[in-house]
């Protein structure tokens, strides 16, 4: 059976916004904590609810660590994650990262899968890029996912889960609390992934 894996990359993969926030409150002397998340452009909405003295400094600062390779290096891993995926990957199962982040990042972002053993394969990877008409993260990966037949996602946003319609692990965050639909799974662990998997999929032969 081919098995196609969709995977979102920040904050299911890397540990990306506890890097974001780190050194946006060091920049700013804010004091943010991750539990007071409640979405996912949490620090963008922070700026303009709050008014606050160097709002487009901060906005612009946050613009600017997407695209600043060496912050981007630097964000650590989620390391359970990794033997997850290299098992599924050496089943055969196609991986295809589906990233939110803006095109011009291809090359970092393949060079941090790389350089944490992210990059198995036959691997595929897929930016967001608004030349094709993307305008929204939410039909992008839908389209993703439809175009390349996806059987199932991983993800921690949960407008994005809630717009698939093939099974979704939302990996429980702050930010992904609420309602979800009944083909979408909120998990905890890389674990608890992996161990469902099989049954969610149907997966003739497969132990775990």
């Amino acid at each position: 059976m081919k098995v196609r894996i969709g995977i979102d990359i920040d904050n299911v993969i890397s540990e990306s916004y506890p890097a974001y926030l780190s050194k946006f409150n060091t920049q700013f002397n804010t004091d943010i904590r991750m539990e007071q998340i409640r979405e996912f452009y949490f620090l963008n909405r922070y700026v303009e609810d709050n008014k606050v003295k160097y709002g487009m400094e901060m906005v612009d600062f946050i613009d600017e660590m997407v695209l600043d390779s060496e912050f981007q290096m630097g964000i650590p891993p989620v390391t359970a994650a990794l033997k997850v995926i290299k098992d599924w990957s050496e089943k055969g199962f196609q991986i295809h990262y589906v990233t939110a982040r803006p095109v011009q990042t291809r090359k970092v972002t393949v060079n941090w899968l790389k350089k944490h053993g992210f990059w198995v394969k036959k691997a595929r990877i897929d930016l967001f890029d608004s030349r094709n008409g993307n305008n929204n993260d939410v039909p992008y990966k839908r389209r993703i996912a439809d175009k390349d037949k996806l059987d199932v996602f991983i993800e921690d946003a949960i407008e994005i889960a809630l717009g698939m319609d093939i099974p979704v692990f939302l990996l429980d965050r702050p930010w992904n609390q609420g309602k979800l639909k009944k083909n979408i799974f909120r998990v905890h662990s890389w674990q608890e992934i992996e161990d469902m998997l099989s049954k969610i999929l149907r997966i003739p032969g497969d132990k775990n």
